[in-house]
């Protein structure tokens, strides 16, 4: 059986996340988490390899979402993004996986920052507010002037 140090060595070598280089603990409570709910249904059903991989899809879904660092979704902090991050449909984390669904929603909650990708979306959107309202106060300015033109 793998212990708790062993089950979080993924996240312990460095995939970033807080401000002093060391990832944010909830994503090693997600990871150690999925890894022990994965051991566990591997050893329930047997017979079902795959629910340990969902299982494993998940969590390393979450610890990516958590640290800021999405491969497949948006990086948003919502369930439709963890399922599209893991591979899978929504349903599995409503139904079959509730608990996990859960467990990413008190995960979420605890974090104190959003995720990088969500900072630069946040900058960028700013940006583009700010580039419209002088678009479109350029357009008033021009309307006006040609009003006075003829």
């Amino acid at each position: 059986m793998t212990t708790a140090p062993e089950a979080t060595a993924h996240v312990d070598q460095g995939l970033g996340g807080g401000d002093d280089g060391a990832p944010p603990a909830a994503a090693g409570i997600a990871e150690t988490v999925g890894r022990v709910y994965a051991m566990a249904a591997a050893s329930a059903s047997p017979a079902r390899p795959g629910d340990s991989a969902e299982i494993q899809a998940i969590t390393d879904a979450m610890v990516r979402l958590l640290i800021g660092t999405p491969l497949h979704s948006d990086g948003q902090l919502t369930i439709k993004s963890l399922a599209e991050e893991a591979g899978l449909k929504r349903n599995k984390l409503t139904h079959k996986y509730a608990g996990l669904k859960d467990l990413f929603y008190a995960l979420v909650r605890m974090q104190d920052s959003r995720p990088k990708a969500v900072d630069g979306l946040k900058r960028q959107n700013d940006t583009l507010k700010k580039k419209l309202s002088n678009l479109r106060d350029e357009h008033n300015q021009l309307r006006t002037d040609s009003s006075w033109c003829g």
